[in-house]
């Protein structure tokens, strides 16, 4: 009796490289992420630091493994040029994310966020300018607002070139 062997498709190969990333990163939390700084002899007020990486890194992880059952599941296998293009995608959007990390200090958050949100909007096919600029600008501005002004989060406003940084 022979057992036939279900072919790698994509989409469970990025499921399974998603969740030992994930499980990488959670087992990381605790060497990354630096206990915060005593304010006048007290130390910080409720939630512990590494409660939020924790639990994005948990929820990353789980959503990882239910696409991984999914892609089991379906069983579907993608073929020939497809393949490439789905490939080809995933590539594209795994190296503007290292872009988008390597330029969020020199160029700020709200303007590599609207270079990333256009970029790949472009790239998977949006063509109406107007929700590309509403998405590229007010998510960005949103969420800048939302951490800076109600999470109290410093995040990089603007280009360091333009604010007399390096």
């Amino acid at each position: 009796m022979t057992v036939q062997r279900q072919p790698l498709n994509s989409y469970l190969f990025v499921s399974i490289a998603s969740a030992v990333l994930a499980a990488g990163m959670w087992a990381l939390v605790p060497y990354q992420v630096d206990k915060p700084m005593a304010m006048f002899g007290f130390g910080s007020q409720g939630l512990d630091a590494k409660a939020f990486p924790y639990l994005v890194t948990t929820v990353w992880f789980l959503i990882s493994l239910w696409n991984v059952a999914e892609a089991v599941r379906s069983g579907e296998q993608a073929r020939g040029e497809e393949q490439s293009r789905v490939t080809g995608s995933v590539l594209i959007t795994v190296i503007v994310s290292f872009a988008y990390a390597l330029l969020l200090e020199p160029l700020g958050f709200v303007s590599s966020s609207a270079l990333v949100v256009a970029g790949l909007a472009l790239f998977f096919g949006a063509r109406d300018w107007v929700p590309i600029l509403i998405s590229a600008l007010g998510v960005p501005g949103l969420v800048f607002y939302v951490f800076t002004r109600l999470l109290h989060v410093s995040l990089p406003p603007f280009p360091s070139w333009l604010v007399g940084g390096v």
